[in-house]
Formats: C-alpha cells, sequence, structure tokens
C-alpha cells in the first residue's frame, strides 16, 4: 500500500496547474454544487416553526429536564421549532437519517399499505435534503456528528452538499455496507448488494468510542503467532518506524541505529527505552527492533468502513415491524455507541419504523423521532407497544397479540459481542410525548386510542406504577436508569450488581409525609419512631392528614414528645393547606424546583426535606438531595470525595448520572444500609 508524504518532503515534482482563485475560504470547499431552486441558507435557517400540540400523556411534563420526543409532521418546519428550544438546540450529540433515496417510487408494508412517497428527484430532491441538513447542524451539539443514510442513487451528489454546511475538513468516512445477500441479476452489471453512509462531526472535536470487532479463536491465532517466553502471552511484531522524515526527537538515533531512509521512530527515543525496559521491543536476529503488540491488551480489531454484518431482515426468524427500507438494529446500536453517550440525545427525523429511537432507548439514550407518514406513526407506536414480530409472520399471518420481551438487567450490563440480538422482541417503551403539527393532529385519535389500548393506559404518574400495595418508580424508567448508570459510572455499575433491581418506593402521602419528616427532625430513628407512634395513637389510629391533626391538641402533642417549636411548625403545615396554600395536587405537576419552592414556604421545611418530597412521594427520577449526610458519606467512601470540597466534587459526579440521579442516590443508601446491617 502506497503511502504519502507531506508536500514540504517532496522532491521538486511537477504539479498539476491549479487556480488561486479557488479558495474561496467556504469551509475549505474549493468548488460547490449549483442548481436552480437553491435558497439562501439565511432564509432556511428563518423557517417559520411548526404549531405543535403534545397529544399523549395528558399528564404535563412535571420535570424541566428533557423528555424524549416522537413527532409527527412536516419535520422541516418541527426542526425549525427545535432550534427555538433551548433543551435541544446545541444538545443534540448524534443525528442518524435514512432519508427518501431519490427513487421515484411508492413504497409499501408487507401489509401492503402506502407507506412513504420518494417521488422527488434532481435539484428538488438535493434542496429538501440540503435545508434540513443546515437545520441539523444547527441542532447538533460542537461534538456531535451525523450520519446520513443513502445508496448511490444520490449519495455522490449529497456528498458535496455535505461538504458545504459541515465543511469538507469535518468529513470523516464514507461507510460502506452490504445490505442483502447476493442477488442473481440477469441485467449486464454487477450484483447491487450494498448502500452507503456518510458520516460528518460538526467540529473536530467530537464524541467517538472507536468500535471493535472481538477477537475470534481463529483470527487472533492467525495474526499474533508468538508467545513471550517465560509469560505466554501471545504477541505480534511491528514496525516502530512511520513514513516520512522529522527533524525533532523521533529522527534522533536510538541505540546507535538511525530511522530507515525517508522514515522516523514512532515514539521519541527516551520512549523507546521505557519499552525496551518493559520487554514490549522485540530484537530479530539481524538486530531490527521491532514492537511487541500483546493479545491480552486489545480489544478487538478496530472496525473499518466496509461493513458486511448489517444485512436488512434475510431470514424468517429476524423479529421486524414490516415497515418498508427498516433498518437492521444492530446497524444503529454500532452507530450510536460509536458517536454518543449514555444519556446524549440522539436524532431522527426520519424515523420510519423507529429503529433508531428503539435502539437508542435500549442503550440508555434520550431521543427525538419525526415522521410524515400516516403509516410511520402507528407502526412506531405499535413496535413500542408489542415490539417486532418474525418476519415469517408477515407471510403466515399469525396473531398480533405479542407479549413484549423485556432484556434481563445483566444482559444489559453486560458487554455483548453483538449488542442487539435480531431475532428478539424489543421491550416496551413508553417514556416518550407523542407531539403533532396542529394541521396534522385530527389524523391520530385513532391511532392513538390503538396505542392506549395496546399499553393499558398508564396515564397516572408516567414514571410511576402501582405494585400490590407499594407504588414503585415505573419498572422501564428503572431498568433504563440502570443501564445508563452501569455504563456511566463503573462505580454505580458495581453498586447495581451487588444491590440488584432499585426498589425506590414511595412511602407516604403528602400531609402525613410532611408532618412526619417535622417530627423526626434532628432525632434518632428510635426516639422519632416512639414520638411517631404516640402522635399516631393520640389520632386513634387514624392516617394524619389536616384534618386528622386539627383534633390533636397542642398539649397533646406536646405529652407525646413533640417540641413546642415542631408543634408551630405542624400548625403552620395545617394551616397552609386548609387554607389552600399548599395543595399537594398541584405540587405532583410542577416541576422539581417548582415543588421545592412551594414546600420550603411551610416553616420547618427546608430543601432537603423538600427533596426527600420529591424522590419518596412524588418518585421523581432525576433529584441529587447534595446536603443529605448519608449521600455525603457514601461520596466521601466510594469516590473519594473531599468533604472540603464536597459540593463541587460531587457535582461533577453527579452530572455523569442525569437524568436518573435519584435511582443513583438510591444504590448509594442501599450501600450504606448494606454496610451497616453486616456490621450489626
Amino acid at each position: 500500500m502506497a503511502t504519502g508524504i507531506s508536500k514540504s518532503q517532496s522532491q521538486g515534482q511537477k504539479r498539476l496547474p491549479h487556480s488561486s482563485a479557488g479558495n474561496n475560504g467556504n469551509k475549505g470547499v474549493d468548488f460547490h454544487i449549483t442548481y436552480d431552486g437553491k435558497e439562501d441558507e439565511a432564509a432556511i435557517l428563518d423557517t417559520p416553526p411548526a404549531e405543535l400540540i403534545s397529544l399523549w400523556p395528558r399528564q404535563r411534563n412535571y420535570s424541566k429536564e428533557f423528555q424524549n420526543r416522537l413527532y409527527y409532521g412536516d419535520n422541516l418546519p418541527i426542526l425549525s421549532a427545535l432550534l427555538r428550544d433551548e433543551k435541544v438546540k446545541g444538545h443534540v450529540r448524534l443525528v442518524y437519517i435514512d432519508p427518501p433515496f431519490a427513487t421515484t417510487s411508492v413504497f409499501q408494508t408487507r401489509g401492503l399499505v402506502d407507506a412513504y412517497s420518494d417521488l422527488l428527484s434532481g435539484a428538488n430532491y438535493l434542496e429538501f435534503l440540503r435545508k434540513r441538513l443546515i437545520l441539523l447542524k444547527e441542532l447538533l451539539a460542537d461534538d456531535g456528528s451525523i450520519f446520513v443514510h443513502l445508496d448511490e442513487n444520490m449519495a455522490f451528489q449529497i456528498k458535496v452538499v455535505m461538504d458545504e454546511v459541515f465543511g469538507r475538513k469535518n468529513f470523516r468516512n464514507w461507510i460502506t455496507r452490504k445490505k442483502c445477500n447476493p442477488k442473481n441479476y440477469t441485467r449486464k452489471t454487477f450484483g447491487k448488494v450494498s448502500d452507503y453512509l456518510l458520516f460528518y462531526s460538526k467540529t473536530d472535536n467530537y464524541v467517538w468510542h472507536r468500535p471493535v470487532d472481538v477477537w475470534t479463536p481463529e483470527r487472533s491465532l492467525k495474526e499474533y503467532q508468538y508467545a513471550e517466553e517465560g509469560t505466554g502471552r501471545k504477541y505480534k511484531k511491528v514496525p516502530i518506524h512511520a513514513p516520512g522524515v522529522r527533524n525533532g526527537e523521533t529522527g534522533k538515533p536510538w541505540r546507535g541505529m538511525t530511522p530507515p531512509p525517508g522514515k522516523h521512530w514512532q515514539y521519541t527515543p527516551a520512549k523507546l527505552d521505557e519499552m525496551e525496559a518493559r520487554g514490549e521491543i522485540y530484537w530479530s536476529p539481524t538486530g531490527n527492533p521491532r514492537r511487541k503488540i500483546f493479545l491480552d491488551e486489545s480489544a478487538g480489531v478496530p472496525v473499518q468502513d466496509i461493513w458486511l454484518d448489517f444485512r436488512d431482515a434475510h431470514n424468517q426468524n429476524i423479529h421486524i415491524t414490516g415497515y418498508p427500507t427498516e433498518k437492521n438494529p444492530a446497524l444503529l446500536a454500532r452507530i450510536i455507541e460509536a458517536a454518543s453517550n449514555p444519556g446524549d440525545i440522539v436524532l431522527d427525523c426520519f424515523c420510519g419504523s423507529g429503529t433508531t429511537m428503539a435502539a437508542a432507548s435500549t442503550l440508555g439514550r434520550k431521543w427525538i423521532g419525526i415522521d410524515n407518514s400516516l403509516e410511520a406513526i402507528p407502526t412506531v407506536l405499535r413496535r413500542f407497544a408489542v415490539g417486532t414480530k418474525p418476519m415469517g409472520d408477515f407471510v403466515n399471518k399469525k396473531s398480533e397479540d405479542e407479549k413484549p420481551t423485556t432484556l434481563s438487567l445483566f444482559e444489559s450490563l453486560e458487554e455483548p459481542k453483538k449488542s442487539f440480538n435480531t431475532t428478539k422482541s424489543e421491550g416496551r417503551i413508553t417514556d416518550f410525548f407523542l407531539i403533532s403539527e396542529l394541521t396534522h393532529s385530527l389524523d391520530l385519535p385513532n391511532i392513538l386510542a390503538k396505542w392506549k389500548q395496546d399499553i393499558g393506559e398508564i396515564e397516572e404518574k408516567p414514571v410511576a406504577v402501582k405494585e400490590a400495595e407499594a407504588e414503585y418508580i415505573q419498572s422501564d424508567v428503572i431498568m433504563q436508569a440502570m443501564i445508563c448508570l452501569a455504563k456511566a459510572d463503573p462505580v454505580m455499575k458495581k453498586l447495581i450488581a451487588t444491590a440488584g433491581k432499585c426498589r425506590l418506593s414511595k412511602r407516604l402521602e403528602g400531609f402525613e409525609a410532611l408532618a412526619e419528616a417535622i417530627i423526626r427532625q434532628q432525632l434518632s430513628k428510635k426516639a422519632a419512631e416512639t414520638i411517631m407512634g404516640r402522635v399516631l395513637k393520640s389520632t386513634k389510629g387514624r392516617h394524619l392528614n389536616h384534618k386528622t391533626l386539627k383534633t390533636v391538641t397542642d398539649s397533646q402533642l406536646r405529652t407525646s414528645g413533640v417540641s413546642a417549636r415542631k408543634v408551630s411548625y405542624l400548625r403552620d403545615l395545617e394551616r397552609k393547606v386548609l387554607e389552600g396554600l399548599l395543595d399537594f395536587k398541584k405540587i405532583a405537576k410542577f416541576s422539581d424546583q417548582e415543588a421545592i419552592d412551594m414546600l420550603t414556604q411551610v416553616k420547618g421545611i427546608g430543601r432537603w426535606t423538600a427533596e426527600m418530597y420529591l424522590i419518596f412521594v412524588l418518585l421523581r427520577p432525576d433529584v441529587f438531595p447534595q446536603d443529605d449526610m448519608a449521600l455525603r458519606n457514601a461520596m466521601c467512601e466510594l469516590y473519594g470525595v473531599k468533604k472540603s470540597a464536597f459540593i463541587k466534587e460531587s457535582d461533577k459526579i453527579a452530572d455523569k448520572w442525569r437524568p436518573y440521579r435519584s435511582i443513583a442516590c438510591w444504590y448509594l443508601w442501599s450501600y450504606l444500609n448494606t454496610a451497616r446491617e453486616s456490621k450489626e
């Protein structure tokens, strides 16, 4: 394979003539594509935003954190609306789109229903996609990336467009994917089994986790042919020089040897000495040094730009939705894991069957999906509710009443060889908002009714569900939280493996929770329980609420062991509820900070008590009570946080837990409880 050198090291070969006028400063592009109807970029960024209406769930969003969203409508005005959303603009870490391919065809589902039209071509198609790419770039975070999936029909023209929009220097890869099995073509061409992914980043500094193919025994034996004497460690030998002359340290002699002509050392002589001392240099019988690369230090073979393992559905057992051009979930998993982190936002504005969102959910990412097909939205909702079906079922017409399959916890936390099993159905997904363009919303009543029927319409609390007599954070949310926390934080991964599934449950109702919190302040557990027992006895065994507390005199409370100050706090709580100044139903609909502001109006209720209320009464998943002493002790012990710098250091750690900080706190409290019980 030929290796080039920089032009400064060339030997004066005659260069091809060029025009200096071509360097127009257009993001490193010295040419551009011109066609009729090409609009000014500023005009595109000024696209009127869509008028949107939230259709599901009925309960208002209580959180100021980003929530997953499925949009129905034209993606251009919806993207424009997202540019005006501070939770989204500049926060999208990854965009994957599989737009129409300019085939001038109409595509049908496996049930022979028209799913979408792909009728644009030529300049109309280029401008259609260019407008969306310009808006998508603005939505991307500075360290974000975009993957555009196309075939040979328009990939080459769109490459030039993307060079203009993102800058040619931000082009990363042209990935070739084998999309299907070989075909028995009768036409006079080679078989067409590939399509392409154009990979661009927004800047030079982008999120990247290099994917690897795990070593197989056969491949490792072929690649790593040598065994180190004494340890038996398998290794291979590679050169320690690289092409190009260098005048610095890497161009100097090492061990009396100079680099080969036209080469330089890959490492400085000092670094080579360190490697030699560690036994990482192999000397051939002729005195030629080479570096040892050990198999046990290699995670696998770095993935290249030809992908052969992600064909679309190609046998009767692979689970699909039946939507046309549906992509392999494992393909999306590779892209999402490589170019984003758990908790990041992934956006697909041609979401079709929902593969991107399903893969993002499974991998602990947040997502935005957009589509204007009236077949796509019910397909996505059906997938979220009951999963996918084996491809053969679309032929055999099996019943659609299938149970969703849920991944086990430890399947999710391990690092499997393949991220997705395409012969398995996916788990239920309900942690999102269904939003429509106002003009499109009348298309959805029947589709929405079917969705509610499929999921049993869990509307009371988007993140909570009742099990027996207790109320817990919803299982799907807990599972997603466990996956995200385990991947984001090695300490949390160990705690999850030890404690198992989070069992964060509701303890008391609103008034009783606050009254008990007041009574328990600055008391030992045993003393608090004794006093609470006496107070409840004075209410004749009834639940403690503003009505029953009113029947108990101050003298009875004092006799029960409640201090005079705490009695005044309880009366203030009682008065505010009776006068409507404290409405627990309203608080349940407030954002976290709004709820804290209202609760702390009560005498004796501080921020810590309010945060405990959010966690143990409202079951909010993303609360971080920094003043909690048990939490502080756990973080100092497990993370080495210094007490003198607790606020700053704990904030940095807890940021990795978003949006599941409450669940992370539960694991820390569980750790302390287990440690205390083991001592007892």
